[in-house]
C-alpha cells in the first residue's frame, strides 16, 4: 500500500474547525487543550499538522489518543510531519541496533518498538497512512509547505 498523497474532507456543517500542528509528544498538552479548551465534540473537525513523536515525554501516548479519539468517531484527521517521515525513513534504512538508539533519542516514552526493535503495528499502520496534505473545500493543509513543483490539484 502506498502513502496517499492528500486528503479530501468536506467542511462541517454544524462542527467547528480547528487545525493544530507539533504537539511532538506532549500528550497531556494535547488533552487538556482537545478536551478543556477545544471541548471538542464529535461535530467538529481537528485537524492534527503533523510530528506528533519527537522531544515531549510521550511520544507513544500521543499516537494512541490520537487512535483512541478517532476509533471514539472523532473527526480527527492527521497530516505526515516530518518527525513521522524520518522515523519511516530509520526503520527501512537502519540495522535494528541503530534503529533502536534512533528511536531512543526521539521517544522518550520508549514504546513506540517491539522488544526487536521494529515500530509496534498500530504505530507503523498509522505512520504508513498519514497523508501528505489535506485538501478542504476552502484551505490547503501542510505540514511545513508545499514543492509546487510536484502538487496535483
Amino acid at each position: 500500500m502506498s502513502t496517499p498523497l492528500y486528503q479530501t474532507i468536506k467542511k462541517p456543517t454544524n462542527g467547528r474547525r480547528f487545525a493544530v500542528g507539533d504537539v511532538h509528544g506532549c500528550c497531556q498538552t494535547l488533552k487538556k487543550m482537545v478536551e478543556e479548551t477545544l471541548q471538542l465534540t464529535k461535530d467538529d473537525h481537528l485537524y492534527l499538522l503533523g510530528d506528533y513523536i519527537d522531544k515531549g515525554p510521550d511520544s507513544a501516548g500521543t499516537i494512541d489518543y490520537i487512535m483512541a479519539l478517532q476509533a471514539q468517531s472523532y473527526q480527527v484527521y492527521c497530516l505526515r510531519g516530518n518527525h513521522e517521515e524520518n522515523l519511516l525513513q530509520a526503520w527501512q534504512e537502519y540495522d535494528s541496533r541503530t534503529f533502536r538508539l534512533f528511536v531512543s533519542r526521539i521517544n522518550k516514552s520508549g514504546d513506540l518498538l517491539t522488544e526487536d526493535a521494529q515500530i509496534k503495528p498500530a504505530y507503523l499502520h498509522f505512520f504508513k497512512n498519514l497523508p501528505y496534505y489535506i485538501v478542504l473545500d476552502d484551505y490547503y493543509l501542510v505540514h511545513a509547505g508545499f514543492d509546487f513543483t510536484k502538487m496535483i490539484f
